[in-house]
C-alpha cells in the first residue's frame, strides 16, 4: 500500500479532478470544484484559484490525508440496496496511524478493510442506510481519536486496571476501550458511559481516582461510542499518574478536533442500487496506464465475498425495557461475582447495540433509548455472597430473559448471548450462599 496520498498540485489539476467527481457522484459543478480543492488542501475552489492557474501548489497546501469510509446495505424485505460513504481529513495516511492487526482490537475498526490507499470499506452489508451510516460514523470518530491522540488500540487486558485487577476498575465504567501510548509506553483506559449514569456516580469515580492515584479527564470532545445529545455517551480518559501518559495533554489534543461525525450531522455520499463509491485514489488508479506483471497488491475488501452480517431479528421495545430491568436488577446485586456480573454486562451492552439497530430515531428517542439498559439503575449491593433464595430468584430472572430472547430472536444469531447468560447462571449456582 502506498504510504502517501497523491493530490492535485495545480488549479488545472483541481479542475480535472472536479470533472471526475461531478461525473461519478452527479453533484453540481461548483460543489465538485470545492471538493476537489479541499482534497488539494484548500478551504474551497475560490481559495485555490487565487493562485496563478499554472503555478504548482504543492509547497503551499496544508498537508491533509482524506480517508473515505463506506458501508454497504441491503434491505432483505424490499431488495433495495446501496452504499453510504463519509470521509475524514487526517494529519497522516491512515496506515501510518494504525496497523491492521491493531484495528482488529477495536470494536469499530475490526471489520473494515482497505479497498484503496484512501478508502476503507466495511466487510459486511447492513440492513438499512441508517445502520450503514451509524457504523461509518463510528469508524470516522475512532480515526479522529487516533489521529489527535496518536494512541493505538491495545489488548492490554488487566494492565489498564489499578494493581492489574479488573475488580479495581473505575465505578460505572461502560463501552470502554484500551489504548497504548507509544511515546510513554503506558496505557489509557477510554471510558464512555452515558452522561446521566456518569453524573450519578461522579463522587464514586472521583474517590476511586484519588484512592488509586489515577487521572480521570473528561475532554470537551464527546467521544467515539454514542456522542448524541444530553443523554448520549461521554468520553473519559483514565490513566495511572505513575506509569501512564498525561491524559490532560490527550484531552487538549482532542479538544482541537471538529465535532464528532454523527447521524445528526450526516453529510456523506449515499449511492443507491449496485453502484459503487470510488475514491480519488481509485479513480486515479483506473485512469493510470496498465501496470506490468506482478503489480503491488492492495488488500481488497471482502464486501462481495463474505456473507451479510446476521442480525438477530427485532424485539418489541416493551420487551427490551422488561429485559433491561431484569438485567439491571441482577447486576446490581452481583458486582463481586465476576463470573455472573461481567457476563451480564456484556449481554447488556450487546442488547443495547441491538435495540439501536432495530429502531430508528423517530421510533426510539434518545431519552427512552438511554433508559432501557442503563437508566434508572438499582442501588448496587456489594455483598460477598447472597442467600440461597436470592440466588434462586436471580436464576429464575435470567431464565426469563433467555425465554424472551428465544421467543423473539433466531437461535443461530442469538447463540452467543444465550451462552453468556448460561455461564452467568452457572456462576450464580456455584456461588456459596450466605447463611
Amino acid at each position: 500500500m502506498l504510504q502517501h496520498e497523491i493530490r492535485p498540485t495545480s488549479v488545472v489539476g483541481i479542475k480535472r479532478l472536479a470533472k471526475t467527481l461531478k461525473a461519478q457522484r452527479g453533484i453540481p459543478h461548483l460543489q465538485a470544484l470545492d471538493e476537489a480543492a479541499q482534497i488539494a488542501g484548500f478551504e474551497n475552489f475560490r481559495h485555490a484559484s487565487n493562485k496563478n492557474p499554472s503555478q504548482t501548489l504543492r509547497a503551499q497546501v496544508k498537508t491533509t490525508h482524506r480517508l473515505f469510509v463506506t458501508g454497504s446495505w441491503r434491505d432483505r424485505a424490499t431488495g433495495n440496496q446501496g452504499r453510504e460513504t463519509f470521509w475524514v481529513d487526517l494529519t497522516a495516511p491512515w496506515a501510518n496511524l494504525v496497523t491492521r492487526s491493531q484495528m482488529r482490537l477495536n470494536r469499530s475498526l475490526a471489520r473494515v478493510a482497505p479497498t484503496a490507499e484512501d478508502h476503507l470499506t466495511h466487510e459486511y452489508s447492513f440492513e438499512s442506510p441508517y445502520e450503514a451510516q451509524k457504523h461509518v460514523c463510528a469508524v470516522i470518530r475512532t480515526f479522529q481519536f487516533i489521529d489527535a491522540t496518536k494512541l493505538r488500540p491495545s489488548n492490554a487486558g488487566s494492565r489498564i486496571y489499578p494493581e492489574g485487577n479488573s475488580n479495581n476498575a473505575i465505578p460505572g465504567w461502560d463501552h470502554s476501550t484500551a489504548w497504548y501510548d507509544p511515546s510513554s509506553k503506558g496505557f489509557v483506559f477510554a471510558d464512555e458511559p452515558y452522561e446521566p449514569a456518569a453524573k450519578a456516580r461522579a463522587r464514586e469515580r472521583s474517590d476511586w481516582a484519588e484512592k488509586y492515584d489515577y487521572e480521570v479527564v473528561k475532554p470537551n470532545w464527546p467521544g467515539m461510542y454514542f456522542p448524541s445529545g444530553e443523554t448520549g455517551s461521554r468520553l473519559y480518559l483514565i490513566s495511572s499518574k505513575k506509569s501512564g501518559p498525561s491524559v490532560n495533554d490527550l484531552a487538549s489534543a482532542l479538544d482541537q478536533l471538529p465535532p464528532p461525525v454523527t447521524l445528526d450531522n450526516w453529510a456523506g455520499v449515499s449511492t443507491s442500487g449496485s453502484g459503487r463509491f470510488k475514491s480519488p485514489a481509485q479513480l486515479r488508479a483506473e485512469a493510470a496506464p496498465a501496470t506490468p506483471a506482478h503489480p503491488k497488491k492492495v488488500e481488497a475488501s471482502r464486501t462481495n465475498s463474505t456473507p451479510q452480517v446476521r442480525h438477530p431479528g427485532k424485539m418489541p421495545l416493551e420487551i427490551h425495557e422488561e429485559i433491561g430491568k431484569m438485567l439491571k436488577s441482577v447486576i446490581a446485586e452481583t458486582p463481586l461475582r465476576d463470573g455472573a456480573c461481567k457476563r451480564l454486562k456484556a449481554v447488556q451492552s450487546t442488547l443495547d447495540d441491538w435495540v439501536q439497530s432495530e429502531y430508528n430515531r423517530v421510533e426510539l428517542t434518545a431519552e427512552r433509548f438511554y433508559e432501557i439498559y442503563y437508566g434508572a439503575t438499582p442501588r448496587t449491593i456489594f455483598a460477598k455472597s447472597l442467600t440461597a433464595e436470592q440466588i434462586d430468584k436471580h436464576v429464575l430472572t435470567l431464565e426469563a430473559v433467555k425465554a424472551q430472547l428465544d421467543r423473539h430472536y433466531a437461535k443461530s444469531a442469538n447463540k452467543r448471548v444465550l451462552l453468556k447468560i448460561d455461564a452467568a447462571i452457572k456462576s450464580l449456582r456455584t456461588w456459596a450462599p450466605s447463611s
